[in-house]
């Protein structure tokens, strides 16, 4: 079995993907009281042999909450655990070949942005944008903007698509220890 986690973003989503049956299970949530272990309840634990999940960017206290789930859960079961970015899933709704720029919002006035061309991710920047207002993309209407939403199901599929080259990262970097 392997799980996909989205918290990065308003509505939170699961996929579950049983083994090779092709059966995907999906929830999605706006509720923060509701946790993981809710949506979860219901699964073998022992069952588990990956969990992915959005590194974001996003809502901090979501991605936390999903790595923090994660290393439990791989502490109990030495599950295979994976980390892949916004940019990443985005990246694989778009048509190769083509140059685009992903925008993310990053709230307080600021957007995330990566730049795509020739099939080449650049690094991503923070750019300030004191006037921007948030929610900042629900109704901005531009000819030349497309909105590209994402959540657990595509990540399970990107993980699907490109696990061979994917390395399990057992130390998510979004915990620290309280000394740090």
């Amino acid at each position: 079995m392997i799980i996909a986690i989205d918290t990065s973003q308003m509505t939170y989503s699961i996929a579950i993907s049983q083994g090779n049956s092709r059966e995907l299970i999906t929830h999605e949530w706006e509720d923060v009281q509701t946790t993981l272990s809710d949506m979860l309840s219901d699964l073998d634990y022992t069952k588990i042999e990956a969990i992915i999940i959005c590194s974001g960017p996003g809502r901090y206290s979501g991605i936390r909450s999903a790595a923090a789930f994660t290393q439990g859960v791989h502490a109990a079961t030495n599950c295979s655990v994976y980390s892949l970015s916004a940019f990443e899933i985005i990246q694989d709704k778009v048509p190769e070949n083509d140059d685009y720029r992903i925008v993310l919002e990053a709230r307080k006035g600021q957007v995330y942005q990566q730049a795509v061309t020739q099939n080449k991710a650049h690094p991503a920047i923070t750019i300030d944008l004191p006037n921007i207002k948030t929610p900042a993309f629900g109704n901005l209407e531009h000819p030349s903007v497309d909105y590209i939403t994402y959540n657990a199901q595509d990540l399970l599929k990107h993980f699907n698509h490109h696990k061979d080259k994917l390395t399990p990262e057992i130390s998510l970097h979004y915990l620290r220890k309280p000394t740090e």
